[in-house]
């Protein structure tokens, strides 16, 4: 399971959803990627917290408590070749723009 840790960053990352500049950011972000591959909504209902209302525009994103990307595919022949690096560079470069959104919050 992947979460945001204990020192706030779940805090962080739904204030950031919220905000008007960083928010917006993240639904580019999850688009590039593709929805489908995101994953870490685990509440059925969007957490009351200040400022979010159920039906805000991203009060969807308030439902994770993890935010993370993923390719699913069968096991592709280039597991077991020397193009294994590529074939990882390249599924990590698809997922990059989640990865560098949640790299952009701020640590407080």
């Amino acid at each position: 399971m992947h979460a945001f840790s204990a020192d706030g960053a779940l805090e962080r990352y739904r204030h950031a959803v919220l905000d008007p500049v960083r928010g917006p950011r993240l639904e580019q972000a999850a688009h590039a990627v593709g929805l489908e591959r995101i994953r870490g909504r685990t509440y059925k209902r969007v957490p009351s917290i200040s400022g979010a209302a159920a039906d805000h525009p991203r009060a969807d994103w308030l439902r994770h408590s993890g935010l993370y990307a993923e390719i699913e595919q069968p096991v592709p022949p280039e597991v077991f070749s020397v193009d294994l690096p590529r074939l990882c560079f390249e599924h990590f470069r698809q997922l990059s723009p989640v990865q560098q959104w949640l790299a952009d919050l701020p640590s407080d």
